[in-house]
């Protein structure tokens, strides 16, 4: 189907009327997300940054870009995170999409995301690299607890929630057990979070074949002392206090109306050869989550060495994660294919998870 396009034009947020925004969202995506772009979306983008498709000045589409900074092999590459993705059902299948997509071809060189198993193929169909060996891990700490598994329907619904409930107070007793007889060594909590410091165990620690955000003052600010949810995270370091070897940044989401509470490591950095320190990291943010009520932690892993710490450390059930890219440069197409680290603090997945 042909988009007569003297009907349609894209616009920023800032060209719209709040409230009809804010209309559009609500019925586009569940209560907790809507309400977060509504309440914090200025926060995780501009103005600017956040596009609208309108036919006949009806809002019919919404997407959103996260600018960053990310490191190829040493040096510093502005990016663009695409986020948010949405067309109002009444209009997908017409070709809406591919405005979007052609917009944010034309105004930055690399394009990162995200994308669910669908969007992946037509990403792949428009040239993009997509790739699909990434996971996320989940610790489960009571699972019968956990959203997927109480959501889960039919006959192989209730098997499964009749194994979580057998095995949760196993697993809680379990992880309380074993953590509290090897309790973690030489870590402490970061009660005044010392940005020189989370940046200088990156910046000794990154390595060139590495593709990974890059991690200054200026991001640890945004993405983390200035979010609307600063209260909830925490901050390990590990090794002498003098010369620390690694850093976590961890968020213990507390009970909403919805949802149970649970943790999510957002972020880790510094020797990913050193296991034990890793897994001594794990060990606290566990005793942590346990005492926040989480019913998992979860984590995303990019990176062979890190799935092996963190199975170690419990992180035994696991989800496909799907990156995808472009650029007009094929140094970067290749290098974006290799060796890539990206974590939860990435993008917006804190929120999507």
């Amino acid at each position: 189907m042909l988009i007569d396009k003297t009907s349609i034009e894209i616009c920023t947020a800032k060209e719209i009327d709040p409230v009809e925004l804010e209309s559009f969202l609500a019925r586009m995506y569940p209560p907790s997300k809507s309400a977060f772009l509504h309440n914090h979306g200025n926060w995780q983008h501009n103005q600017e940054d956040r596009w609208l498709l309108l036919k006949n000045n009806r809002i019919i589409g919404y997407c959103a870009v996260i600018p960053t900074k990310i490191q190829i092999q040493g040096i510093v590459t502005p990016a663009l995170w695409w986020v948010d993705l949405i067309i109002d059902p009444e209009f997908r299948g017409c070709g809406y999409q591919t405005l979007f997509d052609q917009k944010i071809l034309r105004i930055a060189d690399l394009k990162l995301g995200f994308p669910n198993e669908l969007a992946a193929k037509i990403h792949k169909k428009h040239r993009w690299g997509v790739r699909d060996d990434m996971e996320i891990r989940l610790l489960p700490l009571h699972p019968s607890r956990i959203g997927a598994v109480r959501r889960a329907s039919g006959s192989a619904g209730l098997l499964l929630r009749l194994i979580a409930n057998f095995i949760s107070p196993v697993i809680t007793f379990y992880f309380k057990i074993v953590l509290s007889l090897s309790k973690p060594k030489n870590i402490f909590r970061m009660n005044n979070v010392d940005i020189q410091m989370l940046e200088s165990i990156y910046n000794y620690f990154k390595r060139e074949d590495i593709v990974t955000t890059l991690r200054d003052t200026a991001y640890f600010y945004w993405r983390y002392l200035d979010a609307p949810y600063a209260s909830e995270l925490a901050f390990y370091i590990v090794g002498p206090k003098n010369a620390p070897t690694h850093f976590l940044i961890a968020r213990h989401v507390p009970a909403k109306p919805d949802k149970p509470p649970n943790s999510r490591i957002l972020d880790v950095f510094g020797d990913f050869q050193d296991s034990n320190k890793l897994l001594e990291l794990f060990k606290l943010v566990t005793m942590d989550a346990i005492e926040n009520g989480s019913v998992q932690v979860t984590i995303m892993i990019t990176l062979p060495e890190l799935k092996k710490t963190a199975m170690r450390a419990g992180f035994w059930a696991s989800a496909k994660m799907r990156f995808c890219w472009m650029s007009e440069s094929k140094q970067q197409m290749l290098d974006l294919s290799r060796r890539v680290y990206w974590t939860l603090g990435d993008s917006d997945n804190d929120e999507s998870n």
